[in-house]
């Protein structure tokens, strides 16, 4: 008689794959076969993904492709049913971030300006002194004494970031600079000081006050809005005062008149 030798049966175990990201680095696939030997693998679009090295996926483009795992037997080992499952690939471009400033690229020194980003999910700032911290919105609201450069970077929903910089340039035009012209020392939490906004941009800043007979009655170099119209501990008398502020060696002189009433 004939004697046959039948080969065995042999499954393929293939778990359903996870989707991937256009970005994704190759990763491993681990169909096994009951029979232990070792699995093969095909792509249906290698133009999407391809296999690589025996059993690992490199991604190349967004779109969704089959992967089939096969195994053919062996002496003793009939071939398995092969199984398939898809590949989903999600693009994942990096965002395309842009910033505008509600003030344009120049303001004038002591001035605010609203940098407004746009294209990505989340935001982080950052100057040349680092990341600005807290600043994580895509807002960014900015007060420079200098010309400064800001740089955004913006993450999409995957966490692909890319970044966008903007280049405030900053005007010494003394435009924002705006000096009270009275000052009304009784208490009552107005005018109580003199006030010369946006001064603190100008810290190297040399203030001077004079009576009407050209003597000194207020100096102060680095003036920080304080000074509520004393002389030596008193009120002075009301009338017309004579200012000269110098804000610094090379920067320019404003001079004026305050008016010290209503005590």
């Amino acid at each position: 008689g004939t004697l046959t030798v039948l080969s065995s049966p042999q499954t393929i175990t293939f778990d359903v794959l996870a989707n991937k990201l256009s970005t994704d680095p190759v990763f491993n696939l681990t169909a096994t076969s009951s029979a232990g030997l070792t699995v093969s693998y095909t792509s249906s679009n290698s133009n999407i993904a391809r296999i690589v090295n025996g059993n690992q996926v490199e991604i190349l483009n967004p779109g969704t492709v089959v992967i089939t795992a096969s195994q053919a037997g062996d002496a003793n080992y009939a071939a398995a049913v092969p199984v398939s499952q898809s590949l989903t690939v999600i693009n994942n471009p990096a965002p395309l971030i842009s910033i505008v400033s509600n003030k344009g690229a120049s303001v004038s020194k002591g001035e605010t300006a609203n940098l407004a980003a746009s294209g990505a999910v989340t935001y982080q700032w950052s100057n040349s002194n680092g990341i600005l911290s807290g600043q994580n919105t895509s807002t960014l609201t900015v007060r420079p004494n200098a010309n400064t450069t800001y740089t955004v970077t913006g993450f999409n929903q995957f966490g692909r970031s890319s970044t966008q910089s903007f280049t405030l340039e900053v005007r010494a035009d003394f435009q924002v600079l705006n000096i009270m012209n009275v000052l009304t020392p009784n208490g009552d939490g107005k005018n109580d000081t003199w006030i010369i906004e946006n001064i603190d941009m100008y810290p190297n800043n040399l203030v001077k006050v004079f009576d009407r007979a050209g003597k000194s009655v207020f100096e102060m170099k680095g003036y920080n809005n304080t000074w509520d119209g004393t002389f030596k501990g008193n009120v002075l008398p009301e009338g017309s005062y004579y200012y000269i502020i110098d804000f610094g060696q090379g920067i320019g002189i404003r001079k004026g008149f305050i008016s010290i009433i209503g005590q």
